[in-house]
């Protein structure tokens, strides 16, 4: 039998939106697919800050996984929030890949360190972690920067 990799796709999408629904963030859902270049050309929405990718069911290369974490960055249509992959093997663990800077900034936020690496340009450096840490990670930050847009609103 022939694996339809629409299928596949959704079927990693519904389990992505699970996992992070499981980490707290109930908001989580597929979204309406388009062509790019707004926040509801992610593949799963409900992570605020963050556009997601998300990719399912077979060994990925190297160069696969930069292929799709070009597409998140080009996808996220130059907004704020950081593009980030999701992905595993059909019966692995879920991985974030995402460009370093934005993990630097990210951690930074989080922890209320200063950020003193700069931008650069030219080609993409990323970083690749566990599922499960990466939650950790992210959680901080989003409640370092809802703590920011609060303080915004005063």
């Amino acid at each position: 039998m022939a694996v339809n990799s629409k299928e596949k796709g959704k079927r990693g999408e519904r389990e992505w939106v699970k996992i992070c629904r499981e980490h707290g963030f109930k908001n989580a859902r597929r979204s309406q697919q388009y062509a790019g270049g707004t926040e509801e050309s992610a593949d799963v929405v409900g992570l605020p800050y963050i556009h997601q990718e998300v990719k399912y069911g077979y060994d990925m290369t190297v160069e696969e996984i930069r292929g799709f974490l070009e597409q998140a960055i080009r996808d996220s249509g130059g907004s704020t929030n950081i593009p980030i992959v999701a992905h595993k093997k059909t019966y692995g663990k879920w991985f974030i890949t995402m460009d370093w800077q934005d993990f630097v900034e990210m951690y930074c936020i989080a922890y209320d360190e200063p950020n003193n690496t700069g931008k650069y340009s030219g080609e993409i450096k990323y970083v690749t972690i566990p599922a499960d840490d990466w939650f950790e990670l992210y959680k901080e930050f989003y409640s370092a920067k809802e703590l920011e847009r609060m303080e915004g609103l005063k």
